[in-house]
């Protein structure tokens, strides 16, 4: 069983179902890869802290699907790195393990949905976020947070230095 994967920054694709039902507890996605596809990490409910690094990666998929789908444990914690400019269409959708979200200092969502769109709808685990970024706003097109936090709990933000059009 894997525990932890690292990809070197060569890698380009990482394949659907590539590491699905895995038992993997930690996960590293470099700055170089260009295309995720869903479903990839499917199942991997072991996961507890995934560093994501893809400066500029699209998520292939048909159905709409993560490429997390079902993956992490409850106390899930994502951390979009500073040079992420773009994260892929429903990256994390409905992956309701996700508690800790840290959105890097370069990444911006395009208002048009072309990037992002539906990216944490349904994430109802999520309890913190922490908003790094300088970039623009949202759009409620972009449905980025939609259905996103528990009724019960809600969801602590904190911004450093800019807080977005239309985020939530």
């Amino acid at each position: 069983n894997i525990t932890s994967v690292s990809f070197p920054e060569s890698i380009r694709i990482i394949d659907g179902n590539a590491f699905s039902n895995n038992e993997m507890e930690a996960l590293f996605i470099p700055e170089g890869l260009e295309q995720l596809t869903r479903c990839a990490f499917s199942g991997c409910s072991n996961l507890e802290r995934i560093q994501y690094n893809a400066v500029n990666a699209e998520l292939r998929t048909t159905y709409e699907q993560s490429a997390f789908e079902n993956a992490g444990t409850s106390g899930l914690e994502l951390i979009i790195g500073d040079n992420v400019t773009t994260i892929p269409n429903h990256f994390f959708k409905n992956v309701t393990s996700l508690k800790s979200l840290t959105i890097g200092s370069s990444l911006a969502i395009d208002p048009s949905g072309n990037n992002g769109y539906q990216a944490f709808m349904g994430c109802t685990g999520i309890e913190t976020i922490l908003y790094k970024s300088y970039q623009g706003g949202f759009s409620t097109t972009a449905a980025v947070f939609s259905g996103a936090g528990s009724v019960d709990n809600g969801i602590k933000v904190t911004f450093e230095k800019r807080v977005p059009y239309q985020m939530f």
